[in-house]
Order: structure tokens, then sequence, then C-alpha cells
């Protein structure tokens, strides 16, 4: 990778999109959701080589230990990080992302009240249970139905520094750069680099259009009590250790 691409953090991406020049091709690497096993190989491995990622993670998830629905429905009930080894992650210098409340799916969400909560309420819950800003989120799902526009205008209203999807596409200097289109990382090796190389396909990928807003966050109020989510502090209630960190692994993932 490192001798086809800079390989940069979110940020950096940002200003390179927004500098208006780059003269060598860019990647930068996130997860989504905080699944426990990412923890087992491919962190320890972008850790020892110093390359920079984002990790996104569901605060209910990550705070209640509790399994993805959609992995239960597939019979797969994968375990999630704990809030310590997101803790030990964001001290070890790794950048965390907000990732809604619950996996939600907020393209189909209208209700001012519940996408507050599952965006800035929940990430709100999430910096405090960590102790660390978090400046980035990452839609549930990615695709063009699942984006909102309203949630755009949220985030920026709300002094967040940018926002990604997941339904394919290159980030061309010049382009927006609060918004990062992202490729999943596709284990078909051959086509994941298809993609990073050139696909006809992801070249007339057109950005989301997100410059219309129906809701004028500027003068809306929240609904109390419907975005009062008291949490205890799970650090007093669980003693479960962080997952190891072996810097011996050699696997390398991206998402």
């Amino acid at each position: 990778m490192r001798e086809r691409f800079d390989l940069v953090s979110f940020e950096k991406a940002q200003q390179l999109i927004g500098s208006g020049k780059n003269s060598r091709p860019a990647l930068t690497i996130t997860f989504d959701d905080g699944y426990a096993e990412n923890c087992d190989e491919a962190i320890p491995f972008l850790l020892e080589e110093k390359i920079p990622f984002t990790y996104f993670v569901t605060t209910e998830h990550i705070m209640q230990q509790t399994v993805f629905p959609h992995d239960a429905e597939l019979g797969n009930p994968l375990p999630v990080n704990s809030v310590e080894s997101i803790i030990a992650l964001a001290d070890a210098g790794v950048e965390i992302g907000a990732h809604t409340r619950t996996h939600l799916d907020l393209g189909k969400a209208t209700d001012p009240d519940l996408i507050y909560d599952e965006v800035i309420v929940a990430t709100r819950e999430l910096e405090a249970a960590i102790g660390h800003r978090i400046r980035f989120f990452a839609f549930p799902y990615g695709q063009y139905c699942n984006l909102n526009k309203d949630v755009f205008h949220l985030f920026k209203h709300h002094g967040f520094e940018g926002v990604c999807s997941a339904y394919g596409g290159w980030n061309d200097i010049g382009n927006d750069p609060f918004h990062i289109q992202r490729l999943h990382g596709d284990p078909n090796f051959t086509r994941m680099k298809n993609w990073l190389e050139f696909d006809p396909r992801i070249a007339k990928v057109e950005p989301y259009d997100w410059s219309e807003s129906t809701i004028d966050w500027s003068t809306w109020q929240p609904n109390r009590d419907s975005t009062d989510h008291p949490q205890s502090n799970p650090l007093a209630q669980r003693n479960s250790p962080v997952e190891s960190i072996d810097p011996t692994s050699e696997y390398f993932a991206n998402e």
C-alpha cells in the first residue's frame, strides 16, 4: 500500500481534498461498528506500523455490551469492544468516531428528537465515557438511501468536523472535504485493487447532495423527555479486560 499511496489520517485526507492540489494518491483507513475481533490482528498491525485509522463505534452496543441485531439474526452474535478497550485505543492516539446510538438507519429517520438523540446525545455520552473529544461521524450502512441531509446539517451546526458514507466513490481534489466517500474493505483483493487503482463504475459515482435541509437546527429545541438517557458509569459496573493487542500480528484489514 505504501508503495502506491500515502496512508493518512481522516483529518489529513480532508486537508488534501480541500487543498486543491495533491501530487500522490492518498488513502485513509476506517472501521465501523466496534467489533472486538478487530483487536486480535488488524488493529495491532496498524498500531505497530504506525498507520493512522479512524474507529467508528455505536454508543449503546459499546456501553451496554449488546450484539448487533443483524448479526444475531444471522446466528453469528459477534462480541463488541468494551468501553475500556475504546479508551485504550483513544489513549494510544486512535481517532474514535461516532456511529449513532443503536446503528439506526438515518435515511428513514424523520423525527428530529430521534435524530438528535441518536447522533448528538449519544455522541456526547460516548465522549464522556472515553474521555476524548469525538470529531467525526460515519452513517450506519452508508448507502445513498441511508444518508440524511438533515443529519449533515445537524453535525455542521454542532461543530463536528466531518462525516462519511460507504456507497463507494473517490474523493477528488476540490470535492467537499466535510463528506468523505468510502469504499468498503472487500475480501476479494483483486476487486479491491481495481477499486483503488481505476474502476469506471467508481469514477461515475456522484457525491451525495446534502445542500438543503428540511430542519432549521439553529431554532429547533429538543424535547427533553425523548432525549433524556441517563447512563450509569459503565466502568464502575464492569471489570472486563481490554481485548488483547498483539504487536506481532501481521494481518491487515480496512473497512
